[in-house]
């Protein structure tokens, strides 16, 4: 609707042509489409995965209602609207932070496992991936140390957030992590905890209730959990 506001008035906001050119009847629809455009754009986009992430920082306790009330208070007493006044610093300060979880996401998939996931442990409570009460520290410390300086850095924030967090993480892994919580796929020798990079899929079993790796060109042979 910003767009075809653009194109029709020279003005991207919708709010602003209408309230310039519409009357009566006509006015009171314009404000209507926006209304439902608006609903249906920030819930799919923005309210619902707000929501699931509270269901999954708190399940099994919170429920997926809860959750979508809970997203809807938290981003209402947040006022987000006020961000467009300072856009581009919130958005530098929010990506210098985001830079830190991106380098830790790289190196642990490709430097410490190699590509290689343990799966079921994922899904787990006493699997692997718990570490300690649930927390991996050397994630949290680089984490924070990569973002710190990516915030004090702001003209190279993401290049330091980046880097930086992913140094850091391989050293503490190496160092400290792994040591004290063994993770399979990184002592295997094999490529039995590789997926689609071999042409490999995990697969849940319904019937056997475990995960199992299947060939891609099979998978229409087996029995998915979504059927």
């Amino acid at each position: 609707m910003g767009g075809i506001s653009f194109l029709a008035a020279g003005l991207w906001n919708p709010i602003e042509v209408i309230q310039a050119n519409g009357t009566g009847l006509t006015m009171i629809v314009l404000l209507v489409m926006v209304i439902f455009s608006q609903w249906s754009t920030n819930a799919p986009a923005n309210l619902i995965p707000a929501a699931l992430a509270f269901v999954n920082a708190g399940a099994p306790k919170i429920h997926y209602f809860t959750a979508v009330v809970f997203a809807g208070i938290v981003g209402t007493i947040i006022m987000p609207w006020l961000i467009l006044d300072n856009l581009f610093v919130f958005l530098g300060y929010y990506g210098a932070v985001l830079s830190g979880i991106a380098g830790i996401i790289i190196a642990d998939y490709y430097i410490i496992r190699k590509r290689k996931v343990n799966v079921p442990h994922l899904y787990r409570y006493d699997g692997q991936f718990v570490f300690y009460k649930g927390f991996n520290f050397a994630g949290l410390l680089s984490w924070l140390i990569g973002g710190g300086l990516a915030i004090y850095f702001t003209s190279y924030a993401f290049l330091v957030g980046f880097f930086v967090s992913l140094i850091v993480y391989v050293v503490l892994m190496k160092v400290w992590i792994i040591p004290r919580y063994m993770q399979a796929e990184i002592t295997s020798k094999d490529n039995s905890f590789l997926g689609t990079s071999v042409g490999m899929n995990w697969v849940y079993d319904n019937k056997n209730e475990k995960f199992q790796r299947v060939k891609t060109e099979n998978l229409s042979l087996t029995s998915r959990e979504d059927r």
